[in-house]
Order: structure tokens, then C-alpha cells, then sequence
């Protein structure tokens, strides 16, 4: 088995390979000798029980998510050859910490002592022959026979003879109606599909490479990218990623960008020719639910590059997408937001919150300006106080956050079109800025109670931040940049000072990843030095290479250089122009 030690790919198949091969980890992702006798555990269950590892699981990413992503054993069957020697022996090949497996000589050693039953007196005899029809040599010591050749990796091949009979028996595999259909010997598994679930499931077997990818993208990037969202979407987020090419591949892509900028590579977004062309080709016909997650993972891709990019027609996508499912009850989105999958409701809040900030920097109304209103507004919403329409575990921001930032949206781009049809009216925009103001004054979003404070205290900070931020915002709009209003210099203060009190938390960037909005709109909007050389140590502090803080520090720094030249500016129209996604 050393030969396979040689190796730089990922050898052997998903059902018997170690979970080190697995991790996407480069360090621990060729084979060894301890690898093999992770491997050699999971060949002795077979032969012991005649079914493949983790029969009852029918797909690669099933097992291997409980294998590395869990970290969990295969379950001891209840099989009368599985006794307790045996099985002790397995789960030491199995051991999580590959220095403490057998070695090679070791397991020679027990095979050798499985064939003298004067060793081990309570144990059946175990050999391993290459004729699969050969007949038991001893009658009274039972004996179990597999054959080297299999056609597919996880499938019993061809007459496995199990003891002392001359029955043939098959591999069993749970079906669709939870009924265990005999897969005859050779034939592939079939690949049953949950009609119930809103994703269509197009499913992929990914290969080796591309399945360390995804486990990497799970373990190193799904956190940064959905920084307040807790464990819970982990088994959603693996099936979305699985259920369509463009999603796999999108999420290899996001792999492959953070392993660089791990290593201090700076890295921007593809070319239009190279993967922009081959996802969105893949998007051009009907959207499913797993199409509509690579786009957003597309939008966290050019994101990750630096802010900058095309950006927008993966957003587009998204959204379309989302709108249509919200769109199932024309009365009521949020009974249609209640009643679809998990995984559906995650890409509709997603989709969401993407869109609202980026009618900041596009300077329009938010796709999602009316849905928003309907789910969020206190004068209109009916199930506001549900658990499944709240924003706060996908975003950190309760839900009122998310409409006043949409209201504020729409306010501004009423106000350019009044004052570009000449009948703009002050109180007017005073009395609706004024009704904005009473909605983020408001607290009205629950939090689940099983989460934990060491979650739930972030997500309060994060909310803390975007409420003040949203008000600078706000104002700016009621009254100009104005940097000696009033209100912008309080508010700007506040978001200072909330900024601050997550100083203690660890890791306190992932506050600060998630409200590069609010810095953006403070750093730009304050002529005091003080928070202009705070808002920019806290960009700046962010020490991997991946996001936008860079590019949204050296904003700020083009919007001080220019007033201070005298220039007129707006903050927004320099946003636009430089086409950077505040996420």
C-alpha cells in the first residue's frame, strides 16, 4: 500500500479514502501509509459485513461531510462478524489523529492472527482471496471472501460469497420511498431526487480535486462570506453547492481565491472570456435554486477581489430569482418566504440584503423596494415578529435596518427626481426622512434563544453600527453632505463609539467586515481627524489580502483629497462612478 504515499492527487474513493484526504488542506492531502490504514479499516467492514463503508449514505458529499466536515466514525453495524476485536481494531484505523493508526506491519500481524483461531478464539477467520468463488476450506470456522475487482468505487461487483453459503448477496441502498432496493452487482447508484424540496436538484459527482475544493470552501470561506450566519447553514449551504455545476464551480472559484490570498498573492476578479462567460452562460436559461446561490457567490467573488467588478448581473440573477419566490403569493410574500426550503429562504435574504446596499452605490430604488415593505413595514407587514422573516442570523441587522436602508434608497433617488422636474418640496422630504427616523428607532426583531451570546453579541454590534450609519445616511440625504450638521456629526459619533466596544470582541474584524458600509458613509462624510484616522486604521487593519477594505479606504482618501481641494462632491455619485459593492 506504500505506493500510494508516491502520489500528489487525491487516490481512492469517497467511501474509503481518509478524511485528510479530503480536507482540501494541501499540507495533509497526499497520501500515506497512516491514509492507507484508514483505508484498510474500511475494507475489513466491507468484508465483514458485505456492504461498502457508509452504505446507508447513497452520495460522495454525504459521507463526506460526516466524515470531515462532522468528524464523525462510521457506526458499528449490527453484524454478528463485527465483534468487539474486530471492531477495535477499525476504529483505530479510523482514529481522527492519523499518527495513532496501526501501522502496516501491525495489520499484517492481526491478519495473521485472524487466521489462527488460537489467537483470537471469539473471532471468525478472515481472508481476503482473489477467487470470489472459492468455496469454504473450513465448514467449522467461517470464513468471508471479496474479490480486488470492482467496475465502480462504492458498489459491490459481480458473486460475493458471505460465509460458509454459496448465496450471492448485493449491495443495499435506502430508495426514495425509504426501502431498501437490491442494487444488482455492477450497476450504478441511482440518484434519487426529493421533489418536495423547492431546489431543483441537478446533482454533480464532483471529483477528488474538485471535492477538497469544496470542503476547504466550507471550512475557510463560507465563514468569512456570511460572517453573522451561525452553523445551522452548513448542511443547507453543502447541498446548495452540490446541486448544480455553476454553484460547485463558483464555490471552487471562492476556494481558490482565499488558498492565494492566504499566501500574500494579490488576486483580482477573472476576465470577462474566462469564468464571468462560462457561469453566466449556465445562468441564461431557467435559475435554480442552486444557480441563484453561484451568482451570489459570484457577487462574494468580485467582492473578495477588491469591491470592483461585474458584479451586477450576477446580483441581477439572484434576484430574479429570489423575486419570483416571493412573488408565489401576490398578497402575501411573507407567507411564501415562511413556507419555502431553508435553503430558498437564505438566497431570498441574501439576495435581499445585497440589493438594498447596492441601490447606495448604484444610486436607484431597490429591486425589492415594494417585497421589503410588505415583509418589514409596521404599518403594512402581518408576521413581522416571525422567527423565519427575520434578517438578523443572515446578516447581523434587524429587520427594520433593512427596510429604513431601503426607504433611504428610494428617498434619494425621489428627491433627484424632484428636484430634476423642478418641484421639490423641503417639508415634504423632511416629513418622510421623519418617518424613516421613527422605523430606525424601533427594535423589533427577534433572536433565536438557542444561540448563543458569543453570537448573538456580535449581531447586537453589528446592529448598533448600521442603525447610527444609517441615520448619517439618512441625513445626508434630508440635508446634503453637510459635514456640520448636527445630526450626521452625533450620528457619526455614535458609530465611532459602537465601533469601539467591538474592539473586545475576538475576532473583532468580523464586525468590522460586515459594516464597511457604515465606515464608508462615516469616513467619508467627517472632517474630524480623529475619526478620519480611526475609520482608516480599522480598514486598514484587516491583514489578509481578501475584500474590499483597501479599495473602500483609498474612496475615503480620493473624497478627503478632493473637498479639501475645494471640489464639489458627493460621496454617492464617487460610489457610482467607481461601480464598488459596499458589502
Amino acid at each position: 500500500m506504500t505506493y500510494l504515499a508516491k502520489l500528489t492527487c487525491h487516490p481512492g474513493a469517497v467511501r474509503w479514502a481518509a478524511p485528510e484526504l479530503l480536507s482540501g488542506e494541501e499540507s495533509t492531502s497526499v497520501a500515506t501509509t497512516q491514509s492507507d490504514m484508514y483505508s484498510f479499516g474500511n475494507i475489513m467492514l466491507q468484508v465483514l459485513t458485505g456492504n461498502v463503508p457508509w452504505c446507508h449514505l447513497t452520495r460522495d458529499f454525504q459521507i463526506s461531510y460526516q466524515v470531515v466536515i462532522e468528524g464523525k466514525m462510521h457506526p458499528r453495524p449490527n453484524d454478528a462478524y463485527v465483534t468487539d476485536w474486530y471492531w477495535d481494531f477499525m476504529t483505530r484505523c479510523w482514529s481522527t489523529t492519523y499518527t495513532d493508526r496501526p501501522s502496516a506491519k501491525e495489520a499484517v500481524h492481526f491478519i495473521g492472527s485472524a487466521f489462527h483461531p488460537s489467537t483470537s478464539p471469539q473471532s471468525p477467520t478472515l481472508s481476503i482471496s482473489g477467487d470470489e468463488r472459492a468455496p469454504s476450506t473450513s465448514p467449522q470456522t467461517p470464513t468471508l471472501s471479496i474479490s480486488s475487482g470492482e467496475r465502480h468505487p462504492g458498489i459491490a461487483c459481480n458473486d460475493y460469497l458471505r460465509g460458509d453459503t454459496n448465496a450471492p448477496y448485493h449491495a443495499y441502498f435506502p430508495d426514495e420511498d425509504d426501502n431498501n432496493s437490491v442494487i444488482p452487482p455492477g450497476d450504478p447508484l441511482p440518484q434519487p431526487v426529493n421533489y418536495n424540496n423547492a431546489i431543483h436538484h441537478n446533482w454533480v459527482n464532483p471529483n477528488m480535486q474538485q471535492n477538497a475544493s469544496l470542503h476547504y470552501y466550507m471550512q475557510h470561506v463560507l465563514r468569512i462570506q456570511y460572517l453573522h450566519a451561525n452553523r445551522s447553514i452548513d448542511n443547507l449551504i453543502w447541498k446548495l453547492v452540490h446541486s448544480s455545476d455553476s454553484a460547485r464551480e463558483a464555490a471552487c472559484l471562492l476556494a481558490d481565491l482565499h488558498r492565494k490570498s492566504t499566501r500574500g498573492n494579490a488576486f483580482s476578479a477573472p476576465s470577462d472570456h474566462d469564468v464571468y462567460t462560462r457561469i453566466q452562460r449556465s445562468l441564461a436559461t431557467s435559475v435554480t435554486g442552486g444557480d441563484a446561490y453561484a451568482s451570489l457567490c459570484m457577487v462574494s467573488y468580485v467582492l473578495f477581489s477588491g469591491g470592483q467588478g461585474q458584479w451586477q448581473a450576477f446580483l441581477d440573477s439572484a434576484c430574479e430569482f429570489s423575486i419570483k419566490v416571493l412573488q408565489r403569493n401576490h398578497f402575501a410574500p411573507d407567507s411564501a418566504l415562511i413556507s419555502c426550503s431553508e435553503s430558498i429562504r437564505f438566497i431570498v435574504k441574501a439576495s435581499m440584503w445585497f440589493d438594498v446596499l447596492a441601490s447606495s452605490t448604484l444610486i436607484r430604488r431597490p429591486k425589492f423596494l415594494e417585497l421589503i415593505r410588505a415583509l418589514y413595514d409596521p404599518d403594512i407587514a402581518v408576521q413581522d415578529g416571525r422567527l423565519e422573516l427575520s434578517m438578523m442570523g443572515v446578516m447581523g441587522c434587524e429587520n427594520c435596518i433593512v427596510l429604513a436602508l431601503a426607504e433611504i434608497a428610494d428617498l434619494a433617488c425621489w428627491k433627484d427626481d424632484c428636484r430634476r422636474a423642478g418641484r421639490l418640496s423641503v417639508p415634504e422630504l423632511v416629513k418622510r426622512g421623519q418617518r424613516i427616523e421613527t422605523i430606525l428607532r424601533s427594535t423589533n426583531d427577534p433572536e433565536d434563544p438557542s444561540i448563543d451570546t458569543e453570537t448573538t453579541h456580535p449581531r447586537r454590534l453589528t446592529f448598533d453600527v448600521f442603525r447610527a450609519s444609517a441615520l448619517v445616511y439618512l441625513y445626508s440625504v434630508i440635508s446634503g453632505d453637510d459635514l456640520k450638521c448636527p445630526q450626521i456629526m452625533s450620528n457619526i459619533t455614535e458609530t465611532f463609539e459602537c465601533l469601539r466596544r467591538a474592539e473586545v470582541l475576538s475576532p473583532a474584524c468580523h464586525v468590522v467586515r460586515s459594516v464597511v458600509f457604515s465606515i464608508c458613509i462615516c469616513g467619508c462624510l467627517t472632517d474630524v481627524p480623529r475619526y478620519r484616522k480611526y475609520f482608516l486604521r480599522r480598514l486598514q487593519q484587516q491583514t489578509d489580502t481578501m475584500g474590499n477594505c483597501a479599495r473602500v479606504a483609498q474612496h475615503m482618501k480620493e473624497v478627503w483629497s478632493r473637498r479639501e481641494r475645494g471640489e464639489p462632491v458627493d460621496w454617492r455619485v464617487v460610489m457610482q462612478q467607481s461601480q464598488m459593492l459596499l458589502v
